[in-house]
């Protein structure tokens, strides 16, 4: 049975744990072994667009010195059956004394419809709201990108802010959003990251 992040204190309330291992996915710290992968993943016409560094191509030794420049904490996100790379996720820009930070992921196309994403944005989520006393988690989505997360925005994750036609890309001006997953929300819908089993 997988651990569904959420575990019993010793006065029988719940407490959420740490792994970093799903059914579908695992997240794996980032090494220089990942690096080929991830400068794909930034670089492709496929999702280059969803990547930090739009409009810009480092070269090789660039994107390295570059990327952990602004970001707090990342994982790799690979397959949990093989080990295959399929994506990123990170947080950045934490403040501690307000209780928010900003997290973002990015995957491979055909890891979007599989259940991967969500399980291992359900990790990371369940790392950052375990490790430190986090009330929300942001996220800031250029509206091109919307359309890929529309199950959730209103369910799960909610706007809180908009900057209008804040960015150019492809010939047309985006509204910048910003969306917001609530700590207790998180804590109380875990079965919709990690599939309903018991806690013990």
């Amino acid at each position: 049975m997988v651990n569904s992040g959420i575990s019993r204190s010793k006065s029988g309330g719940a407490e959420l744990s740490l792994p970093r291992e799903g059914r579908l996915a695992k997240l794996v710290p980032v090494s220089d072994v990942h690096l080929p992968f991830l400068y794909s993943l930034a670089t492709s016409e496929r999702t280059g667009f969803r990547w930090g560094i739009v409009g810009t191509l480092l070269r090789p030794d660039q994107f390295a010195e570059s990327l952990w420049a602004g970001i707090w904490c990342q994982f790799v996100v690979v397959r949990r059956s093989d080990d295959r790379p399929l994506g990123l996720v990170v947080g950045y820009d934490p403040n501690f004394n307000d209780g928010y930070a900003y997290g973002a992921e990015v995957l491979i196309d055909e890891a979007q419809v599989t259940g991967v994403g969500v399980e291992a944005l359900g990790l990371f989520l369940n790392i950052l709201f375990s490790s430190f006393n986090f009330r929300k988690i942001y996220f800031e989505v250029l509206e091109y990108n919307l359309s890929r997360m529309q199950g959730a925005v209103g369910d799960w994750l909610h706007e809180e802010g908009r900057l209008k036609d804040h960015s150019f890309f492809a010939g047309e001006w985006w509204d910048k959003i910003t969306l917001a997953m609530y700590r207790e929300e998180f804590v109380s819908r875990t079965d919709r990251f990690f599939g309903k089993r018991d806690v013990e």
